[in-house]
């Protein structure tokens, strides 16, 4: 359960930057100079900094081959890799629409928890198999 807090932490801190933006087209810029950047460091050859560190994958560790894989319409090899890759458009729409994804703010913020608890259980997991 100690795993939850920094997940909840970083998507709530991320909202709180983009709500500074209020303009939805500066939002789709940083994003895909984001993606930008994303790609060349992968084409650079760079890993998981946190697996790098620390010698352990992080949560989000095959999340790009997860992608790549429903891409190519494997889904099964998809949630193989990480079975939380479907969580990230959400995310990401959280991100966008300032946490207000929902009109509950009750509600928004227990779809983050259970992505945030999803995320940990898998993750926990995956440490046990190592």
């Amino acid at each position: 359960m100690c795993n939850v807090l920094p997940i909840i932490s970083v998507v709530f801190t991320t909202v709180r930057f983009m709500r500074k933006i209020s303009d939805l087209k500066r939002k789709l810029y940083i994003t895909l100079m984001f993606v930008f950047l994303y790609i060349v460091l992968i084409e650079r050859g760079m890993t998981c900094i946190f697996q790098k560190f620390l010698g352990i994958p992080c949560p989000g560790c095959g999340m790009t081959s997860a992608w790549l894989s429903l891409m190519e319409l494997d889904i099964m090899n998809a949630f193989r890799l990480n079975p939380m890759f479907w969580s990230i458009p959400i995310l990401y729409l959280f991100i966008l629409y300032d946490g207000k994804l929902l009109k509950n703010k009750r509600m928004n913020n227990a779809c983050l928890y259970i992505i945030a608890i999803l995320y940990s259980i898998f993750y926990f997991y995956r440490l046990s198999q190592l």
